[in-house]
């Protein structure tokens, strides 16, 4: 019987209220009647678990020392537990503990959230001139969890190349029905011209382009921008801040699932406008999937990518990265174009019905370990 199976899903990075972690997976597991437990580490100093079977190591600040101490952590943890049928690791720096408990006759599996090669060249605290070398390195790095785990899940399907195909299981980051299908989007018109970002907020991911683009709005558009989400380090802060823009943010800082969702549905237009490298060109964002399920037509980047996931169905603008007069033009294009984007908000949330929802991908993930525990 599944009860009888325990799984442990382990991260050293993510918050315990991630939620492709926990919302989708977690609870996926738990309702199919596996003993599933994840293990993280604390968002901050003396977090409590919000679930009994979450569990929580200490938080360690400094990004080099957790690599090495958090496994220590994991592996207590992990050790509370006599009988372990599947370890299912989310952060690359696990994979030695994985080979360890392989060896074992643990099984294995390995979710890849993003492409590491490319995400490493991303990474502004790594010298430029060791990026190369690195991102080759964590691509032979990953081969080792290609060659000794039980299977290998990515979310995008640009990574699946990067791994053996009878090994590789493609599960979406596609929002859930459960949280989005009760949203109202009939009162689109009427909503405040209010423009919206809530996640990770990095320079690369266009948050300045979003805030000098309100120097450019004439005040009779009353525009406001909703930002959410932890910005990520305290230079830019203080950058944001100093643009005269700032002064029509309403920022809430990080927020829960729920208050995401009160803010999308106040929301107008969705912006995501990324920095133009290989990683994001080849991304699969749910920040995108979140504003179909939200009924919010949105500001995108023109990546062939992300362009081919609308199937041609006209939800979104396109433009430049680095362009914040060209994405002010979009946003008043939108207002002064009401019909037009209410009828894109109408095919977003067509598009996320027919072909992004959640509840198609859970199905794909559960067979996973059907197949795996057999």
């Amino acid at each position: 019987m599944n009860k009888n199976k325990i799984i442990l899903l382990i991260s050293s990075t993510h918050n315990q209220d991630n939620f492709r972690v926990f919302h989708r997976e977690f609870k996926a597991l738990e309702k199919e009647g596996f003993s599933v437990v994840y293990i993280t580490q604390e968002a901050y100093r003396g977090e409590q678990s919000m679930h009994p079977n979450i569990h929580l190591f200490k938080k360690i600040d400094n990004k080099y020392f957790r690599i090495l101490v958090s496994q220590f952590y994991i592996l207590q943890l992990i050790l509370q537990f006599k009988k372990v049928h599947v370890l299912h690791l989310h952060t690359p720096e696990l994979i030695p503990l994985g080979v360890g408990f392989k060896i074992f006759g643990k099984k294995i599996v390995y979710e890849a959230h993003d492409n590491l090669p490319e995400q490493i060249k991303t990474k502004d605290w790594i010298p430029f001139l060791l990026k190369p070398f690195l991102s080759i390195l964590s691509s032979m790095y990953e081969k080792i969890a290609d060659y000794f785990f039980d299977r290998i899940i990515i979310v995008e399907p640009t990574n699946a190349l990067r791994f053996k195909e009878n090994k590789t299981v493609i599960i979406r980051n596609f929002p859930m029905d459960i949280e989005f299908g009760s949203m109202n989007i009939s009162n689109y018109k009427k909503r405040s011209n209010n423009l919206v970002y809530i996640g990770q907020i990095f320079r690369k991911r266009g948050i300045l382009d979003y805030v000098k683009a309100l120097e450019f709005i004439p005040q009779s558009y009353n525009v406001k921008l909703h930002l959410a989400g932890n910005i990520s380090t305290q230079k830019l802060r203080k950058e944001l801040i100093e643009l005269k823009g700032w002064g029509r943010v309403h920022y809430y800082g990080y927020v829960n699932r729920e208050k995401a969702l009160q803010i999308y549905s106040i929301s107008k237009i969705g912006l995501l406008v990324l920095d133009d490298n290989k990683k994001y060109q080849q991304s699969d964002p749910v920040k995108l999937f979140e504003y179909m399920a939200a009924g919010i037509p949105f500001i995108m980047s023109n990546f062939t990518v992300w362009n081919k996931l609308l199937h041609k169905t006209k939800v979104a603008r396109t433009c430049a990265y680095n362009s914040p007069k060209e994405l002010a033009d979009n946003i008043i294009y939108l207002l002064d174009n009401k019909e037009q984007a209410a009828e894109m908000a109408a095919n977003a949330r067509m598009l996320y019905e027919e072909h992004y929802s959640w509840e198609l991908q859970e199905r794909l993930f559960l067979n996973v370990y059907k197949n795996l525990l057999v």
